[in-house]
């Protein structure tokens, strides 16, 4: 199939045809949603079906011409941020075998910074994009929820999951977003927006940031703070660049985030408890890990 795409893929640019600058571009998807004639099973062994028809998110890329390459790995359920798979025995960080990669996106992420794709699908519930971006090294986005549509059950259906791109820069963030966020004309995230729908994605001034006056950067120095210093520092540096182009640094203080920490704990595990339930009684089927993060949910469902 990957061969096949391949061949599609050089005979539009050599007719002078492409469908688009992802035309030929290879891709992963994280094992939570469909690719058509890959198994989806969340990163668990009790689920391994073939499926017959890619995901919306999956299509909007093959539409533009992207190779899709396959399904990556990920922590069962998504249940530990370190994205160990006992399926798959890893994976873990590209730079460092010794060290885990971060999850729950695991795959996604080493696939990326490896240089297998330029682009991976992930899914982000409490981090699952975010942490593997940060422990990994690349660049990961969690859209605004519900920003992206998508046909998986479990991910339209939930209360914390989003979907977002994990790239190598921060450009192909902003380009694998726009493909990401296209319209989807009946699909029940646009009449969530209400009025006209969700926003059309766009890349208005894409790349000009030699100029960033206007541009106001909140920054909750307490947590910000709250790491080693030399990351502390490295995200200065970050900063001072962003000022140096005439953006605008705003202290900001977000109250309650203890509070917010343990609710979105809450939710996302009885979310997983409600769903999963009747996974408990499979002795044997899930990992440790899975088992107690399930029961953990199941106190309070």
């Amino acid at each position: 199939d990957v061969k096949a795409q391949s061949r599609a893929s050089d005979a539009r640019w050599n007719a002078g045809a492409p469908l688009s600058v992802w035309d030929g571009v290879p891709i992963a998807v994280k094992d939570m949603i469909d690719v058509k004639g890959y198994v989806k099973g969340y990163g668990t062994k009790t689920e391994r079906k073939a499926k017959e028809e890619d995901d919306i998110m999956v299509r909007h890329f093959r539409e533009l011409g992207a190779i899709v390459l396959g399904t990556t790995a990920m922590a069962e359920f998504g249940v530990t941020p370190l994205g160990y798979s006992a399926l798959h025995k890893g994976p873990f960080n590209a730079y460092d075998e010794s060290r885990f990669s971060g999850g729950s996106s695991s795959g996604s992420a080493v696939a990326v910074v490896s240089g297998v794709v330029p682009v991976a699908i992930g899914f982000d519930g409490g981090g699952s994009v975010r942490i593997p971006c940060a422990m990994s090294g690349c660049v990961g986005l969690m859209t605004s929820f519900q920003r992206i549509p998508v046909d998986d059950h479990a991910v339209k259906n939930s209360a914390v999951v989003h979907g977002g791109p994990m790239t190598g820069t921060v450009r192909d963030a902003a380009l694998a977003y726009a493909v990401l966020a296209r319209r989807e004309e009946g699909h029940i995230f646009e009449s969530e927006f209400g009025g006209e729908g969700m926003p059309v994605a766009h890349l208005d001034k894409y790349g000009k940031i030699e100029d960033l006056r206007g541009i106001r950067i909140g920054v909750f120095r307490e947590h910000y703070e709250d790491a080693p210093p030399e990351l502390v520092e490295a995200a200065d540096k970050g900063l001072k660049a962003l000022t140096d182009r005439g953006a605008q640094v705003v202290d900001i203080k977000i109250p309650n985030l203890q509070v917010l920490s343990f609710a979105h704990a809450f939710s996302i595990s009885v979310e997983f408890a409600s769903g999963e339930d009747w996974r408990y009684h499979n002795k044997g089927a899930l990992e440790s890990n899975t088992r107690i993060s399930l029961g953990l949910g199941r106190i309070v469902t």
